[in-house]
């Protein structure tokens, strides 16, 4: 028995606990509907399943799934872009495994998120000399996982505002005790941080065939997290360096202490609810917007409302 009809057998089977028995499913005889309604076996349509799969070189000398070159210049930046979508609004995307945004202020600039080390924000900062001089004068965690950066972007200034979730600070703290990835449970920090660096490519070469096919490198070192000085509740409004914001915490993805905040003037929002692609279609919430149709991931996004 080859290795790829082991594991179709191995996964036929499935234990029903509740129903206190079993039942076998008949991979092979699995169907699936078509868009025109007919039926094809699960192993024609699902390529997870031995369906065909038409593979494509991408620029680097990897050999993917044609459909992931069709598609990934949409959703993620293949290098480092600094971005301006509106007067004002910077987006640098490519840097790190998030992106970051930059809003210009008479008074200086507002970061939200700050990269997932020191040499992140390293990066990020360079990036901003390249286009403005004015000081970083506060900053949004929007994600727990995107504020180790900060320390860089500060500058040295101690008075800089660190805006962020009420219990972004304490998530922190408890995932920096682990011994490795952060961890709620410090023991199974090592073992998070090898996951980690399976899932974002970092054991795979940068060339040839065997290659990543999008660029989502998992950066490691040295921290640079300044803790929240100016916690916001759910559906708190403040102006921000003459920017009026109103920011949201009490939903979230990957992370519990997320923030989302919008800037009802411009009509932006700036949200890594999902935060490595660079733009996704879906409904917004009605309580930022009625009638948006789309959301701004990672920074922000264009809708029929202009951009946000």
């Amino acid at each position: 028995m080859d290795r790829r009809t082991l594991l179709l057998s191995t996964a036929s089977v499935a234990s029903v606990g509740a129903l206190g028995g079993s039942f076998l499913v008949d991979s092979a005889g699995a169907q699936t509907a078509t868009a025109s309604g007919d039926m094809l076996p699960v192993s024609q349509s699902n390529q997870y399943m031995g369906a065909p799969v038409t593979l494509a070189k991408a620029p680097n000398g990897a050999i993917v799934n044609k459909r992931l070159l069709d598609g990934v210049e949409k959703v993620a930046w293949l290098k480092p872009t600094i971005e301006q979508p509106v007067e004002g609004v910077w987006v640098l995307g490519g840097y790190g495994l998030a992106p970051m945004s930059i809003i210009d202020t008479d008074e200086g600039l507002i970061v939200f998120d700050t990269g997932d080390t020191k040499h992140d924000g390293e990066l990020f900062l360079a990036a901003i000399r390249s286009f403005s001089d004015k000081p970083v004068k506060a900053i949004i965690y929007g994600h727990s996982h995107t504020c180790f950066g900060a320390g860089v972007l500060a500058e040295g200034n101690e008075n800089v505002m660190v805006i962020g979730h009420p219990g972004l600070n304490a998530v922190v703290e408890k995932n920096l005790q682990g011994g490795g990835a952060p961890a709620y449970f410090p023991e199974i920090g090592p073992y998070l941080t090898a996951r980690a660096l399976i899932q974002f490519n970092n054991y795979m070469p940068s060339e040839g065939p065997d290659a990543w096919g999008a660029p989502l490198l998992l950066s490691l070192g040295d921290m640079a997290f300044l803790p929240v000085n100016a916690p916001v509740q759910d559906g708190q409004e403040m102006t921000v360096l003459g920017v009026r914001m109103q920011f949201f915490t009490k939903y979230g993805s990957d992370d519990k202490v997320h923030t989302t905040v919008w800037l009802p003037d411009r009509k932006i929002v700036f949200s890594t609810l999902l935060w490595a692609p660079r733009k996704i279609p879906a409904a917004f919430p009605d309580r930022i917007e009625s009638g948006v149709s789309d959301v701004g991931i990672g920074g922000i996004g264009y809708g029929p409302n202009g951009v946000f």
